[in-house]
């Protein structure tokens, strides 16, 4: 049954190859219609929802001693399988993109003069609707398109203070402010992750958890102390401060370990697509300067 259910698999992941293939053909062809490589994003994601019934399956007969292998090579497998379709759904999204150009919002009057920074109400209106149109486009079975104005931030740099020179940059602290409909949304994604709480975060970490907050940490390490104190022993603490950590983190590898954790498929593509090509402007002087 194993040998029958591995046979199964590969014919499907041949069927996938075939289908990457032809999607690499439509990518160079001039005459491409969107409705083409629409239906084979169809055709890859119902493949992709076979092989993760396939690998599951897999998974309840596989020896003790293949399991490590098993769920090593099938994760792998489903990462680029992910990577793929991400390619694919940025593929359409530039397509319809080009298409609609004429009916998108344009950016708005303070990203182009520092002295229009209030937005007008028209303009308010006009970002409540792109959110609306951009919350209802996540729920399709195609791409999943986040607009512009959710990966838009400014950037509003706080001075550190003490005797930091306040010439230069180093003393201080950016801190972002982004689009409240985008926080909103992120956070009704929140109960999805419930599957992997099991795994992440480590029982250890104290930030970005209910309930816990530095003074815990703080306890742990003190407590510790006191215990190795007490009983004549030498303690060693090493503490560790990352420079930049946000401003220099590896997207990438985050998003691979993510996907080593359980979250696959449009959960992955669409962080994915909320976390690219984002965007930010710094508030000086009254102004925003520069959008990157």
């Amino acid at each position: 049954m194993d040998s029958k259910l591995k046979s199964v698999r590969a014919g499907h992941k041949g069927a996938v190859t075939k289908l990457l293939v032809k999607f690499d053909e439509l990518k160079s062809k001039t005459d491409t219609e969107v409705d083409e490589v629409k239906a084979l994003d169809d055709a890859v994601t119902q493949k992709q929802k076979t092989l993760i019934d396939l690998n599951n399956r897999l998974l309840e007969q596989t020896s003790e001693e293949n399991l490590e292998q098993e769920i090593t090579d099938s994760d792998e497998y489903m990462y680029e399988l992910d990577c793929k379709i991400r390619q694919i759904r940025k593929f359409i999204k530039s397509f319809e993109t080009n298409i609609i150009s004429h009916d998108t919002v344009g950016p708005s009057t303070s990203r182009l003069n520092p002295d229009a920074y209030n937005f007008t109400p028209e303009a308010r209106v006009d970002m409540n609707t792109c959110a609306i149109d951009s919350m209802n486009q996540q729920y399709s079975i195609h791409a999943p398109a986040v607009h512009t104005h959710w990966k838009t931030s400014v950037i509003i740099p706080l001075f550190k203070g003490g005797n930091k020179n306040k010439t230069d940059p180093n003393s201080y602290r950016g801190i972002s402010l982004t689009s409240c409909i985008a926080k909103i949304f992120e956070k009704s994604l929140y109960p999805r992750f419930d599957s992997v709480y099991i795994k992440f975060p480590h029982q250890s970490q104290m930030a970005y958890q209910k309930e816990l907050s530095s003074i815990h940490a703080s306890f742990n390490l003190q407590e510790s102390i006191r215990h190795y104190i007490e009983r004549n022993s030498d303690v060693i603490v090493v503490l560790l401060d990352s420079t930049k950590a946000f401003d220099s983190v590896w997207h990438d590898a985050l998003f691979y370990e993510l996907h080593k954790y359980g979250v696959t498929g449009d959960l992955w593509l669409l962080i994915d697509e909320i976390y690219s090509e984002m965007r930010s402007s710094v508030l000086f002087n009254g102004g925003l300067v520069g959008l990157n």
